[in-house]
């Protein structure tokens, strides 16, 4: 009688102990931007932190077709302005692709600054030939979906104090 009293107390603490690892807190912590970054999660591929492994499966085309997707949902491009758009997505890919196998490797934060002030002028040439391309409608919707996007990590990032 004793083993089967120790044996079920034993097995309480187990099925205790297994339950206390899949309960959720109720206060979870506080994400952080330094927090968000580090940590591993599963991503939409839109533009996250995160989004650098699914990014370096993707071929340059593939890359520039999701922008083009992307700008499409934003805004609704003519097929005229989705062709020309992934022309010059492409080019500015390679390009930048270009440079980052140039300078492959492990680098310093001055080369690694060096190298973004060297991106800089090839991603707004992009933006400014994009910005030409769009109808004025076009441009307020983008503008739209960006300031709802940049809300958006706005929120994600401000502190929840009960």
């Amino acid at each position: 009688m004793k083993k089967v009293i120790i044996l079920m107390v034993a097995s309480l603490f187990v099925a205790e102990a297994t339950y206390a690892q899949t309960t959720k807190t109720k206060n979870p912590p506080v994400k952080t931007p330094a927090t968000k970054t580090m940590e591993k999660k599963e991503h939409d591929g839109k533009g996250s932190a995160g989004a650098r492994v699914e990014r370096a499966k993707l071929t340059p085309e593939q890359r520039a077709q999701k922008g083009v997707d992307r700008l499409n949902e934003s805004c609704g491009l003519t097929d005229s302005q989705k062709t020309t758009i992934y022309a010059l997505n492409l080019e500015r890919i390679n390009k930048v692709q270009a440079i980052h196998t140039t300078e492959k490797g492990t680098r310093t934060a001055e080369e690694r600054a060096k190298m973004r002030e060297t991106i800089k002028p090839i991603n707004q040439d992009y933006r400014t030939k994009v910005k030409a391309l769009l109808t004025k409608e076009q441009t307020e919707k983008l503008k739209a979906k960006l300031k709802e996007n940049k809300d958006k990590i706005d929120d994600e990032f401000i502190p929840v104090v009960d």
